[in-house]
């Protein structure tokens, strides 16, 4: 253990592993004080979600939790969670946080590279956004679309293979023809 530079104390305290189990990897996450802020958060704001008796409240919330996981780097959670914003947007109107969750999950796929994804959602925020009758909103998303579009084409033009060999004709290609 000496050549391994390991202590035996440790050793000793090793933690039992439950597959699937979320708790299994708390001590690691408990050393990185960003994840433990983020996590008493969330903890509190799902606690005032039980005690939320409006449909805007709870839409509030679920954006908030989703804006704290999008910061934590948790895409698919944010992604999950906006999707329930969204959702309960339908029973109050907020067509507000509607437009403001479709803004979260934008920046979800975008930080994921979906660009494809993003073009989708940026549809449904312009729609959005027209609805609200912003012209900054509207023209906000527009840039948005036009900034996706043409990162779509630079990728689309990095992807493709540059012949290595030139196109050059052979003596015997333009006697057959």
């Amino acid at each position: 253990m000496n050549l391994l530079h390991l202590d035996a104390d440790k050793l000793k305290d090793y933690p039992e592993f439950v597959f699937g189990d979320q708790s299994t990897h708390q001590s690691a996450l408990l050393l990185d004080t960003g994840m433990t802020k983020s996590r008493r958060q969330i903890m509190r704001l799902e606690k005032r979600m039980l005690f939320a008796k409006y449909s805007i409240e709870k839409c509030y919330l679920l954006y908030q939790i989703a804006s704290i996981h999008l910061d934590s780097n948790h895409y698919d959670k944010c992604y999950f969670i906006a999707r329930k914003a969204i959702e309960e947007t339908k029973n109050c109107n907020g067509i507000l946080w509607h437009f403001l969750s479709t803004i979260i999950i934008i920046k979800a796929n975008a930080s994921l590279n979906k660009s494809e994804r993003v073009k989708e959602d940026l549809k449904g925020a312009l729609q959005i956004a027209e609805s609200l009758d912003s012209a900054d909103l509207t023209a906000f998303v527009e840039m948005c679309i036009y900034c996706n579009e043409r990162n779509i084409c630079v990728k689309g033009n990095s992807s493709q293979p540059a012949s290595k060999r030139g196109s050059k004709i052979t003596p015997q290609s333009s006697v057959t023809q």
